[in-house]
């Protein structure tokens, strides 16, 4: 799977302005985009973050969406700590994350309303384990290798790595080095 940011990096950093594609890469279900928009919440503090909706999608047919995320960095690791809300095909989706120094404690994790799939920290790499804990994708050396690939599972790690929550899964202590 290769993803790929098609803005330079001060943009991607940057508060979307308009409806744009900001990244797209080649997955196993074909090929995926990131569409970033600002957000369609009018509170005054939707507005002063910036926050905005990302759409990850194949296709006008199968899309995660996500309101009021941030552009990634610091922004979207505040916005994430409180947990976000989106929609895969018509359905809620809800994104929590965990950080602790205790690895085990570490995970992001989205929950389906027939499934769970959680991200975890694993030696050097990232497992993507679904609520019956069986290993559905593994992240080893920035490659991610699929067992058995369905769309839901292939945007939720398109979402998860466009937005950088792997951050989650660092070691708190380190990250601040």
């Amino acid at each position: 799977m290769q993803l790929k940011i098609k803005v330079p990096i001060s943009e991607w950093r940057s508060p979307a302005k308009g409806e744009k594609v900001y990244a797209q890469g080649k997955t196993p279900i074909g090929d995926v985009t990131l569409t970033r928009q600002a957000s369609a919440n009018l509170a005054v503090h939707a507005r002063a973050d910036a926050w905005e909706d990302w759409k990850v999608g194949n296709g006008d047919t199968e899309y995660l969406l996500v309101r009021d995320f941030g552009a990634p960095g610091v922004l979207s690791q505040r916005l994430l700590k409180r947990g976000l809300a989106g929609q895969f095909e018509g359905e809620v989706v809800k994104v929590a994350v965990n950080s602790s120094i205790s690895r085990k404690s570490r995970y992001v994790r989205f929950d389906f309303p027939r499934d769970r799939l959680t991200f975890l920290p694993y030696r050097l790499g990232v497992h993507l384990i679904n609520h019956h804990r069986e290993i559905i994708a593994i992240r080893q050396n920035g490659q991610w290798e699929f067992s058995g690939s369905s769309p839901k599972n292939v945007l939720t790690v398109c979402l998860f790595e466009w937005g950088e929550m792997d951050y989650f899964l660092r070691n708190p202590l380190i990250r601040q080095l």
